[in-house]
Formats: structure tokens, C-alpha cells, sequence
């Protein structure tokens, strides 16, 4: 019998059979897994397979590439404390969507776990008070975990550096890089926008509405071309919802900065 126990998050759970499902759940060591659990449906274990739960996972199973089972004792109930802030469940849910289709099973990810349970705390602190930056720099992470980092110090152009006299103000929407007001030239109005906060060494700031739907927007544009685009499926509805419910609170939605159709930026 092969046994282990580490700290997960649960992702997401589907009814299998008599008060059982089949969770599926995220750790640092051994990565995205589903396993089976017993009675979970069972009034005593509903709670505790929330989506976006940090638990105490205990799995077990006869060979390694088993689905085996799975039991959980709760660490940190992160889906009862944010069940009456409507915009920080739905950052939850959005993280926990797009770790569910993007990362492979049994691959293991420690820094974006990590994060996730950095996110997952810092939505728990204040559930009144969505931290956009937090979730758009774990959004940041994941593009580099999958290959697909966005090079945000210097200008792609220029070779400046933010903080050494470039104004970085631009991201070109098909290689990522960065690029400054000086280097922009007349490629300026096909850039992504880049909010000040988003800078690698600004000073850590909240960002205003309008800044932290920039870097939805901006992250949002990476994740459909680089990661969803290439197996030709969408965006997962709550992350799209969270970016669309976002532009909604702004008193006048301008169009997304990158044109549909548009020949796309160096």
C-alpha cells in the first residue's frame, strides 16, 4: 500500500456513486491529483470538499497510478469565509478554474501552490477587499510555470530597464516584452496597457479599478493565446466572468485595448 499526507487545496469534486466523489486537488509534492472519497457527500463532509478548502490531504491506493482515496481534515475553510464577498469567491473560483485546465495531473508545481495559498490567504484577510494585484501576479506566475512568462523588466525596444529611466507603459501582445514610451514609436496604440503596479520594483500600491482590469486584460490576453488557443478551447467561464464583472463596475467600459482582428505588435 502506498500512503502520503501533505497540505491541499481542493479544486473541484464530482458525485460518484453512493455519498461519494471523485476530488480533485491540488499539492505541492505531488501535484494536481483526483482521487476518490468516501461519505464525502455525507452532511458531516460536505464543507469540507469546498472548492478552494486548504485541507490536510491523507491519500492512499494498492499501485502509484491508481486513483486511490482520499481523506481530508480542514486546515483553513477559505470557501465559508469568502461565501458572502460575491467578488472574492469568484477570484477563487477562477484561480481553482484555471489550475483545473491548465495544469497535468501528477506534475508537480511547489511555487504555484505556493502561491495559491499566498492568494487564498490575502482573499481571506479582508474578503470585502478583492487584492487585484495579488491575483494578477499569481496569474503572472502561472503564464511562467507553463512556459510563457511575460518579460515585464525592460524595454523590448530600447533595452532600458524600468527604474533606470524607462517608462515601461506597453506589453507587445505577441511575445509579452515590454516596451517603453521612447521605444513604443508608432506601434504605440497595438500595445497592451501596462499599469504602473504590474512594473517589476514599483512601489507596491493598490491599484485602482481601471489599473487592475488593465492587468486582467492583460494577463487574460496571454492565457487565451499562448495556453487556451493552442488546444482550441476558451478561456474557463470564471475567469472570463471575472474579468467581464469587473468591467462592468466601471462607470464607462471602454473596448479591450487589443483590437480583435488587429495586426498584433512586435
Amino acid at each position: 500500500m502506498i500512503e502520503w499526507q501533505t497540505p491541499a487545496v481542493v479544486l473541484d469534486g464530482h458525485d460518484s456513486g453512493e455519498n461519494g466523489a471523485i476530488i480533485t486537488f491540488l499539492t505541492a509534492e505531488h501535484g494536481l491529483r483526483r482521487a476518490s472519497a468516501l461519505g464525502a457527500r455525507a452532511r458531516s463532509q460536505r464543507s469540507l470538499w469546498q472548492r478552494g478548502n486548504i485541507i490536510l490531504a491523507s491519500w492512499k491506493a494498492r499501485l502509484p497510478e491508481q486513483l486511490g482515496h482520499v481523506r481530508g481534515e480542514m486546515l483553513h475553510p477559505v470557501s465559508a469565509v469568502l461565501m458572502e464577498s460575491p467578488q472574492s469567491l469568484a477570484a477563487l473560483n477562477s484561480a481553482c478554474a484555471l489550475c483545473l485546465e491548465t495544469l497535468a495531473d501528477r506534475q508537480p508545481h511547489p511555487r504555484l501552490f505556493e502561491g495559491l495559498v499566498q492568494l487564498l490567504g490575502q482573499l481571506c484577510r479582508n474578503p470585502g477587499q478583492v487584492p487585484w494585484a495579488d491575483i494578477i501576479n499569481w496569474e503572472q506566475l502561472l503564464l511562467a510555470e507553463l512556459g510563457f512568462g511575460l518579460n515585464l523588466a525592460s524595454c523590448a525596444v530600447t533595452g532600458a530597464k524600468a527604474g533606470e529611466g524607462a517608462v515601461l507603459v506597453g506589453v507587445s501582445p505577441r511575445t509579452g516584452r515590454a516596451v517603453s514610451a521612447a521605444g513604443a514609436g508608432r506601434w504605440r496604440d497595438r500595445l497592451l496597457p501596462l499599469p504602473p503596479f504590474m512594473v517589476p520594483g514599483a512601489p507596491s500600491t493598490t491599484p485602482t479599478t481601471a489599473e487592475a482590469l488593465m492587468g486582467l486584460r492583460l494577463t487574460g490576453h496571454f492565457l487565451r493565446q499562448d495556453v487556451f488557443d493552442a488546444v482550441h478551447k476558451p478561456l474557463p467561464l470564471a475567469r472570463a466572468t471575472l474579468e467581464a464583472d469587473l468591467g462592468a463596475a466601471l462607470p464607462s467600459p471602454g473596448p479591450s485595448p487589443l483590437r480583435e482582428g488587429s495586426e498584433k505588435g512586435e
